[in-house]
Order: C-alpha cells, then sequence, then structure tokens
C-alpha cells in the first residue's frame, strides 16, 4: 500500500514540475548572455559580426520553444548547412537557460529561419541550383538596342536589361538656398564623387564588355560639350561657353508629322517645363529590305574626344522593333537595330565615339523594316552637356553626371509624378530612382532583370579596422513580398548574397584578407523597395572611414570590386534562369608590336591572362583595333591566334590594342602600342613601355595625424579620376564632426569638383613615337614583358618610357628586367630612360643597377616643385590632360663617364644625365618626357639624346 501511495506521490511531483516548468518559460532578456555567445560562434563560422542579436519572444509548445529572435538573425548569408549547425548549437545552448526544453522554430523579421536559405554561389560556369528559379525571357523581345555585327555573349549578358545608378548627387538645398553635396567632402572625395569613379569607368563598361543593356537615371557622359540635334525648332539666342549646341536635322522621303516629342525649348528649365512634351517627331511607314527615306541628324564638333550618343524616337502601337542607325565617326560607320517598341520618349544610349572637328559626325535613321511597321524619328543628343534645371534662380553650373538623378530625370522625360513626391530636392533625388525603373519598366516598357544602387556609405569605426561591404534589400513593400511579376521578392536577397559575397572574396584575396563583411539588411530603404524588380542597394565600404579610403583611391581595388559586382550580378542572373554562365576574360599581357623585316608590316603578338579566381574566364579569341595617325579606332579584327600580321605603310604612324573574348564576353582594352616607319632606310628605336602603374595618392598613419598627402605622390589615375574634389585639409584624428561643412577627420576642400584628372591612358608609345618620327627615325613598341629576353636585334637604341613607375614595394626596374637592359647594352645599344622615380623606387635594395647601367644616383626624391627643367616646362599640377609629376627625382653622377646634362633651376640637382661607356651610352631623364607641357621640347630631348648616342 505504501509504495502504491509513494509512485502516486513521485508522478504528482513530476506532473507539477513539468507544469511548473511549462508555465515559466524563458523570458527572452533572460537569453542574453546565449545571444551573445551565438553572435561570438556566428562570427566565427560566417566572419559577419551583427552587434545586438537578441531573443524578442519565446513561445512554448509542450517542451518545445519557439524563439523569435530580432531582426540581427536575419541578416547573415544563411545556407542549409549553417542553418542546420545553428539549430543544434541553439539546442546545446538552451539547456543552460531552459533545462527540459528544445527548440523548435526559430523566427526572424516574420520569417522561419529556413526561408531564409540561400544556395552556394560556385565559380564553374554552371547555374546555381535554386528553389526560385524561372523561364528564362532572353528571346522574348528584349534586346533595347543591339550593334550590327556584334557577337551576342549567350553565356555573358546579352538580352539582360540592368538598371543602375550611382549613389548621390549635387542638389539644390532649400534651406540655405545653395547647390550642394549630399554628403560631406572626406579624404579627398564626396561619395556623390566616389561612387562614379567605380560605376561610370569599370562597372557599366564590364556589363557592356558582357553584353548587358545598362540603363541609368543619371548623365553617363562626362564631357561638358552637348550637341542636340531636333526636327524642332529649339531656343533661340547666343550658344556661349558650355551652352549646349545645336545641330543640323535633315531628311530625305516622305516624312509626315507625328504628334509628341522633343523639343529643346529653353535656355533651362523648371520642373512643370516638359522637353519631351514640347514637341514633334516624324514617321514614316517601313518600305521593306531597302530604304527609301533617311533621317540625318549633324553637329560640328569643336573638340576631339569621346562623346556618348543618345536617340530619342516615339513608341507605337506599329513601331518597328528593327529601326536601323548608323553613327558615323573618326573610327568609320557603326550600325545599331533599335527596337522603337521601347524607350520611347526618353533618350536611349547607343554608345560612346570618337568625334572630332576634322571628320563626320552624323547620325541616321533609314526606314527599313517590315511594311506592316513605322519609325519615328525625334531628336539626337551627343556628349553629357551642364546641368540644365534651375533651381533658385540659378542652374548648378555644373556638368550633368554630377547633379543628382532627378534634375536629369526630366531631361529625359521624366515628369513631376516622378521627381516631385517628396518635400525637398534631398530627398526626391534618391527616393525618385525607384520610380524612375518602375516608370521605364512600365511606361517604356523595358524588361528590367535587376536594378543596383551603388553607395559608399556603410558606416564608421573609431579604430583602425575596415568597416567593409554592406548589402541591403527589402522582403515585404505594400503589405506583400511578391513583384507585380509573382515573384517573390526574396530573389533579391539572393543578388545581395552574391553580389556580397563576390566582393568580399575577390577583396580578401587580392588586397586584405581581413576585409569585413557586414550584414544582408532587409530594410525598407526606396532604392530597393519601390523597383518592382530584384533590387538591392550596395554600401561597398565607408567614404568617411580613412582605412577604407586608403582602398577606394586605388584603381585597381576599383577594377577588383566593379569586377566583382558584375561577376555577381553575372551569376545570380545564371541561377534565376537557370543557364550556364561565362566570366569575361582579363585583358591580355606581354604585347608586342614590331615591324618586320621588309619593312612593309607588323607583327603583334600577346599573351593571355589567366584569372586565378575565375576558371571559366580564359579567352577563346582575340579583337585587334587599328588606328590610323591621329584618326579613330578600326572595326575589330578578329583571331582565335595569339599574334597577327598587319600592313603598314611608310610615313604614318599605326596604333594598336587587343581585347580578349570567351563565350561571356569582352575584357577591358590591353595598353596601346605604335609603330611607324618613315623611310626603308631610317635608323630604329624600339619603345619600351615599362609605365603600367596605377595608384593611390600617397597618405600617412600616425597616432594623431593622419590623411591623404598628395604633395608627395597624388597617385596615378587609371585613364582619368573623376572623383577627386580637393586635398584634405584636416589631419587630426581626434577632429569631431560638426557639420558636413565641417566634417572633422578627413575634411577636404571642394574648390576642384569636377576637375577630371588625367592619369595613365596607356597610349604614351604614340607620345614618343610621333616625336621619333619628326626626327626622321623607324620605331616599335613592346610592353615591358614583352621585352625580357627578346634581344630587339633591329633597334640601335631603346627609349624606355618609366612614367611614374615605381613604389616602395614595386621597383622600377625588375630584376628580369634589368637583366634583358643589361644584355641590351651588352651587345653595344643604347638607353634612354624618362620617368619620375627613376632612382629613388628604381631598384630593390642592395642592386646596383642604376649606378653601373645608367651611371646615376639619387640626389633627393624631391627634385623640384616648379615643373620646369633646362628651361622645359612640365606638367606638376592636376589637370585634364596628362597625369601630374608631383615630385621627381633629383639625381646625381654615380659613375666615370657620366655629367649632369639639364638641371631644375635654382638647385644642384640634375634633372637629366647623359653616361658614356665603352660600348654604349645612355640618356636618364627624371621627368617623364610625356609630360613636357611643349611638344617642341620632347622633340629636342629625344633629338639631343639620339644624336648623342650616335656620335663615335
Amino acid at each position: 500500500m505504501r509504495s502504491k501511495v509513494l509512485n502516486i506521490l513521485v508522478m504528482l511531483g513530476l506532473f507539477v514540475c513539468s507544469g511548473l516548468s511549462a508555465a515559466n518559460p524563458p523570458k527572452g532578456k533572460e537569453l542574453k548572455p546565449m545571444c551573445d555567445s551565438l553572435r561570438v560562434r556566428l562570427f566565427e563560422r560566417m566572419k559577419v559580426d551583427q552587434k545586438d542579436l537578441a531573443v524578442d519572444r519565446v513561445r512554448v509548445s509542450g517542451s518545445s520553444l519557439d524563439l523569435y529572435f530580432n531582426a540581427e538573425l536575419s541578416y547573415y548569408p544563411w545556407h542549409e548547412d549553417d542553418i542546420s549547425w545553428f539549430r543544434n548549437l541553439l539546442k546545446e545552448e538552451l539547456k543552460e537557460y531552459a533545462k527540459g526544453y528544445s527548440p523548435r522554430y526559430v523566427y526572424t523579421r516574420r520569417y522561419e529561419l529556413d526561408d531564409l536559405a540561400l544556395p552556394y554561389m560556385g565559380n564553374d560556369g554552371q547555374p546555381t541550383e535554386y528553389s526560385l528559379k524561372c523561364r528564362d525571357p532572353r528571346q522574348q523581345g528584349r534586346m533595347v538596342v543591339r550593334r550590327v555585327g556584334a557577337r551576342e555573349w549567350d553565356k555573358g549578358m546579352s538580352g539582360r536589361n540592368i538598371a543602375l545608378w550611382q549613389s548621390h548627387g549635387l542638389y539644390f538645398d532649400e534651406k540655405s538656398e545653395s547647390w550642394t553635396w549630399q554628403r560631406a567632402p572626406l579624404n579627398r572625395t564626396v561619395e556623390d564623387m566616389l561612387t562614379q569613379s567605380f560605376v561610370l569607368p569599370f562597372l557599366i563598361p564590364m556589363l557592356e564588355n558582357s553584353g548587358a543593356y545598362v540603363l541609368t537615371p543619371r548623365e553617363r557622359d562626362t564631357n561638358v560639350d552637348e550637341y542636340i540635334i531636333d526636327n524642332d525648332k529649339a531656343f533661340e539666342g547666343e550658344r556661349d561657353g558650355t551652352i549646349r549646341r545645336s545641330g543640323i536635322y535633315s531628311e530625305t522621303g516622305n516624312w509626315d508629322s507625328n504628334p509628341g516629342g522633343f523639343a529643346d525649348f529653353k535656355r533651362q528649365y523648371r520642373f512643370a517645363d516638359y522637353p519631351f512634351q514640347a514637341g514633334t517627331s516624324r514617321i514614316i511607314a517601313c518600305s521593306g529590305e531597302s530604304a527609301t527615306a533617311i533621317a540625318r541628324w549633324s553637329a560640328k564638333v569643336e573638340k576631339k574626344s569621346r562623346y556618348a550618343v543618345y536617340v530619342a524616337y516615339s513608341s507605337l502601337r506599329n513601331s518597328s522593333s528593327e529601326a536601323h542607325y548608323t553613327v558615323h565617326h573618326l573610327g568609320g560607320v557603326t550600325e545599331f537595330i533599335v527596337n522603337q517598341k521601347l524607350g520611347g520618349s526618353t533618350w536611349i544610349f547607343l554608345g560612346n565615339f570618337e568625334f572630332g572637328p576634322s571628320g563626320d559626325c552624323y547620325v541616321t535613321l533609314d526606314n527599313r523594316g517590315d511594311r506592316n511597321s513605322v519609325v519615328t524619328a525625334d531628336a539626337v543628343k551627343i556628349g553629357g552637356g551642364m546641368g540644365k534645371l534651375e533651381r533658385g534662380g540659378e542652374i548648378s553650373g555644373v556638368p550633368s553626371y554630377m547633379e543628382g538623378a532627378h534634375y536629369w530625370m526630366q531631361w529625359a522625360g521624366a515628369d513631376t509624378t516622378i521627381t516631385r513626391n517628396w518635400e525637398g530636392d534631398y530627398t526626391n533625388d534618391y527616393a525618385s530612382r525607384g520610380l524612375w525603373t518602375v516608370w521605364m519598366k512600365d511606361e517604356k516598357n523595358i524588361p528590367f532583370d535587376l536594378s543596383l544602387a551603388f553607395h559608399t556609405d556603410a558606416g564608421y569605426v573609431q579604430n583602425d579596422s575596415i568597416v567593409g561591404t554592406l548589402a541591403i534589400y527589402t522582403l515585404r513593400a505594400d503589405n506583400g513580398d511578391r513583384l507585380s511579376d509573382g515573384r517573390s521578392r526574396m530573389t533579391s536577397r539572393l543578388l545581395c548574397d552574391f553580389v556580397q559575397t563576390q566582393i568580399v572574396d575577390d577583396v580578401r584575396a587580392q588586397f586584405d584578407s581581413s576585409w569585413n563583411r557586414r550584414g544582408i539588411w532587409d530594410k525598407s530603404y526606396s532604392e530597393c523597395r519601390t523597383t518592382d524588380v530584384p533590387g538591392m542597394i550596395l554600401e561597398l565600404l565607408s567614404h568617411q572611414n580613412f582605412n577604407d579610403m586608403k582602398y577606394a583611391h586605388d584603381p585597381a581595388f576599383r577594377f577588383t570590386v566593379s569586377r566583382a559586382v558584375y561577376k555577381g550580378m553575372l551569376k545570380t542572373l545564371s541561377a534565376f534562369y537557370g543557364n550556364e554562365y561565362v566570366v569575361q576574360p582579363l585583358p591580355v599581357n606581354s604585347f608586342a608590336a614590331r615591324i618586320r623585316p621588309d619593312g612593309k608590316n607588323v607583327q603583334l603578338e600577346w599573351k593571355a591572362t589567366a584569372d586565378s579566381l575565375e576558371p571559366t574566364a580564359s579567352p577563346a579569341g582575340y579583337s585587334v583595333y587599328v588606328r590610323k595617325d591621329e584618326g579613330g579606332w578600326s572595326k575589330a579584327l578578329d583571331t582565335r591566334d595569339n599574334s597577327i600580321v598587319l600592313p603598314i605603310e611608310a610615313g604614318h604612324i599605326y596604333s594598336y590594342k587587343v581585347e580578349a573574348w570567351n563565350d561571356g564576353g569582352r575584357s577591358f582594352p590591353s595598353e596601346i602600342l605604335a609603330v611607324g616607319n618613315p623611310s626603308a632606310d631610317a635608323r630604329r628605336v624600339v619603345i619600351v613601355n615599362n609605365f603600367t602603374r596605377v595608384g593611390a595618392p600617397s597618405w600617412f598613419d600616425g597616432s594623431r595625424f593622419a590623411g591623404f598627402d598628395a604633395s608627395l605622390d597624388s597617385g596615378v589615375p587609371y585613364i582619368s579620376d573623376l572623383s577627386y574634389v580637393g586635398e584634405v585639409y584636416e589631419f587630426d584624428r581626434n577632429a569631431e564632426y560638426v557639420d558636413d561643412d565641417y566634417p572633422g577627420f578627413g575634411a577636404s576642400r571642394t574648390d576642384e569638383a569636377g576637375l577630371i584628372v588625367a592619369g595613365n591612358n596607356f597610349d604614351f608609345p604614340y607620345v614618343h613615337g610621333k616625336a621619333l618620327m619628326s626626327l626622321g627615325y623607324s620605331f616599335y613598341s613592346v610592353s615591358r614583358d614583352a621585352f625580357l629576353g627578346a634581344g630587339e636585334e633591329t633597334a640601335f637604341a631603346a627609349d624606355i618610357i618609366c612614367g611614374k613607375q615605381g613604389t616602395a614595394t614595386e621597383p622600377v626596374f625588375p630584376t628580369g628586367f634589368q637583366e634583358s637592359l643589361r644584355s641590351f647594352v651588352g651587345s653595344g645599344r643604347s638607353l634612354l630612360v624618362s620617368g619620375a622615380n627613376i632612382c629613388s623606387h628604381g631598384e630593390e635594395e642592395g642592386s646596383d643597377f642604376c649606378k653601373d647601367i645608367l651611371g646615376i644616383k639619387l640626389a633627393t626624391p624631391h627634385g623640384s616643385e616648379k615643373g620646369e627643367f633646362g628651361g622645359m616646362a612640365y606638367s606638376n599640377e592636376l589637370n585634364p590632360e596628362i597625369y601630374c609629376v608631383d615630385s621627381p627625382d633629383g639625381i646625381r653622377a654615380a659613375a666615370t663617364g657620366a655629367r649632369i646634362w639639364l638641371r631644375y633651376p635654382k638647385t644642384p640637382y640634375g634633372a637629366a644625365i647623359r653616361y658614356k661607356q665603352s660600348n654604349y651610352k645612355a640618356a636618364s631623364i627624371a621627368v617623364p618626357l610625356e609630360c613636357l607641357l611643349d611638344e617642341q621640347d620632347r622633340i629636342f630631348v629625344l633629338k639631343e639624346s639620339l644624336e648623342y648616342f650616335s656620335k663615335p
């Protein structure tokens, strides 16, 4: 009896204990220590640090717990194995805080953790298995613009349409009644301009080289010149200064007037003015295979440059999907097929072309096409131009590309339903971009695949760490989690993960192994919420953080990041549509252009560049482009070999560049090499391009003071730099932010905003060669790598272009190059060397190359700041024409037979030294010859040097 009673009591006790436990589950705040532990373990596994992980609510179900975490948990890049690992970890951690319970469901931001699982991104060219994959829409009339004769990159992005824009821009601040930046000027730039230096020269070309058609709500052409040619009468008055120029519209055939179209009817506009509703267009029926009518837009271009060309037309029910446009430019003609069913009554970008005063500059549209369709002809726009929107009684006074997006949107056809939905220009600028995307998609019928907003405002840290990369998307909008086409907004999460993963992986591999990966934020930001396509905001780094900016100013970093963004987009679309992909190749290397013994042909040779990060990026073939004298570039000559032989004529200079291609697209171009042969008996010089450097401006990093100090080295932009606004004036780390006018540490002036800073254009063999040809010498050119061990027996002298080559870790004359130069002079031939760092960064410690072969040594790394030597001026200030030589070496004779030839003014330092040995001679100039401002000075230095070499 006692035994039965005892058993009953024990059972009651267990029941009571169980009941007590079920009635008192742990509260969320009681799990804070557990969350801190989870956060540490999550960082160890994913290398993503989310600061405030917490459990907001706990729900009990028997012996199971449903845990409702805050949003921080959703910001991790979850994969199925991560989720499985986390559930096991959570089960172990809960033993200490909730004995007798086990976790069942894990929620964050109203989603169970399994709902956030992402597939892993690969790099083998196969589409990632993705549960939200849909049918590939590529073949459904999606091409807006197609270049006739161009390859289509089926494993690239042909047929894809991308909406892309770069952060902010100059805007009108109603409170101060002035035009100002949307972000504070820091570290020689401002976010409004910094993002341009990634998107315009790198990211957009990479996407286009892959076949994508990129549309942006901002002006993409940095030219201040702009030409508007239209069938309607433009505003009257003088076209002075940088005001846009008009052109001549003409036509042949029986065109009719079509209501509605563009007209440039005012010198400057207000938001109530709509240029795309102020005019008319022309219309004609298509005539089959042969044209019976042509519309022509001509402009008299005043300055030789590359210009963006846009066309405008009306989209009608029976518009042709194959309107035939032809652009006549310095390089010849380029033909396009434009689908006029898409993109009516806005500017449609065709491409960038070289125009100049000496050549034709016009665009034509003919009426070839299906006889049941029509083509319309409206306006043509050439160049970027200046801002046109009047605010507070004045225009901005800056080029259009520097302004906020909503000013250009109006110039491109948007009205106030897009541009004026919020109070103030500040909000209207960034908030209108999503509306523009929807407007282009729904009203202009542009079938966007995705959108990306490129920013650099990822936060700020007080210590010396890297802020790193953040990605943002929106899972719920308008009370739902679906886009209007029925797709889940979860597709934006995949886009964020693939782009962010690619950036972080590539930057860690090539620049900084500790580059910080931030979260994937699900937040209601307009630039990713309102686009109605899979979209993301990329916060690449922090322009406020000095350590991030050391990388941001480096053109090589900009290339790597932009390539990573392009690859992330490519792999995202591959997962969306289930198609294989191939990554476009890297530029070729070891390029050489050598005149053959007959003097009538040139042999071009190059090598493919392997991509250690992308196994699919191998080239399948190459395109060679030719420029004769100062003309434009020819159409591509394609080959699958690594060499090609082309004819040349005596008395002309021929320049060459090469692009690699594969099934995924084209690479960036190679350096540009040149050859010239004035006559059969001319003595020959080999030009060696040893100037490959691109780099950030110099900086110093102390415990109290730090910053960018370009007085030592302003850096070397890739081609040119758009981001510079002025020099840093606040170097005190303790200086705190007051406002955007004085943002504290890193504060910079803005007096140079809009200056496009010239850099390494990789075209200097032409500059040297032109001077050599004028002196009667024959020349050819090779890259430094192609020179190694080649011999170059046909040349009696070598002209070594060193530019601003050389850093503390990369010498001007690496060991292999030294050996080739020693061999060259060992056979009795002479050297002409010019470059700013030929002694200060000439060789690795312990090498005697400069002393032994050139007869020079360093007197000072700061030879002069005057911008002059030997009575000749050189570029020593930032400018848009030729890169700046900030601080050239001062050199002195270091061996018997060496003598100072030219000096810097009012200094004892040599700027040029001649050196005579028993079997060869050398001339070393510490200022790059291409930076001499007067061409005759360059000819003088070359003439004197080569005559010195020729004397017994």
